[in-house]
């Protein structure tokens, strides 16, 4: 199999993007470049500042990319500018295998994660999704994406589905009136809904570890339903054994031991 492509942007505390990432498809045994997008200034504590990395840099690092082949899936993280999301987007229309689009729009400290105005930044964005086999979005993007809030969250994500055109993972996650963590899958043959129990405490770098988890899946030729499933067990177990760099949130262990207390429930 050709090398799995990260075009993200960077987390200097390695819980989040494209180093994550890459530490998800080590631990699966899948080779991988990345391509950066954005430079941030973060740390445990929350994001303070993003600056986007030069549109033709990107270009230009995207075409490198593929002196050495085509790659097998691609996953689309933080962007940070409407520029660079327009550069990405030609590339990725461009390629023809799995893409997954992570949508960052925001950190969980409600910091913008792009340098651009919102309307601006989604009008940029939304070819690229439409490009997308999966896209990940969490309640707050899909509202975002939408335009407004819908509480129903298969409704949500079937709406999504419409408006996006490819498969989507709606992540659960970040809600805060639950026992459990809860994903809806909608894709062209059917929905589904992944539970898993939600664990104490605040974690860094879960989207993009699933993200990340469940292209390498699509790369190896299992459906959106099966990715996801593997990409929530170990994104829980991730969280389950997540390690502290400093005072505030966990990084996602993205080479967790897995185990079966971490296999999410599937309806």
């Amino acid at each position: 199999m050709n090398f799995l492509l990260t075009i993200a942007g960077h987390d200097p505390i390695d819980g989040a993007g494209i180093t994550a990432d890459l530490a998800t498809w080590r631990a699966m045994g899948l080779q991988a470049a990345s391509v950066v997008t954005a430079l941030t200034v973060q740390n445990s504590q929350g994001l303070e500042r993003v600056e986007a990395v030069d549109a033709r840099l990107v270009r230009d690092a995207l075409q490198a990319v593929l002196l050495d082949g085509e790659p097998a899936a691609i996953k689309v993280g933080m962007l940070g500018s409407a520029a660079v999301a327009r550069e990405v987007t030609k590339f990725v229309v461009a390629r023809g295998c799995p893409v997954v689009v992570d949508p960052v729009l925001a950190a969980s400290n409600g910091r913008v994660a792009h340098r651009d105005d919102a309307a601006a930044f989604l009008d940029a964005l939304m070819p690229l999704l439409q490009r997308a086999d999966v896209i990940t979005p969490n309640l707050a993007e899909a509202t975002a994406l939408l335009g407004e809030r819908v509480d129903d969250a298969l409704a949500c994500a079937q709406r999504l589905r419409v408006l996006c055109r490819g498969a989507v993972v709606l992540k659960g996650g970040h809600a805060d009136d639950s026992s459990q963590s809860v994903d809806w899958v909608v894709a062209a043959e059917r929905s589904a809904r992944l539970a898993s129990e939600r664990l104490a405490g605040a974690s860094h770098g879960t989207g993009c570890v699933f993200s990340a988890v469940l292209a390498g899946m699509l790369a190896q030729g299992w459906d959106v339903l099966e990715a996801a499933t593997e990409a929530k067990l170990r994104v829980h177990a991730g969280i389950a054994q997540g390690s502290a760099i400093g005072p505030g949130r966990l990084n996602t262990n993205p080479d967790a031991k897995l185990a079966s207390d971490h296999l999410p429930t599937f309806h």
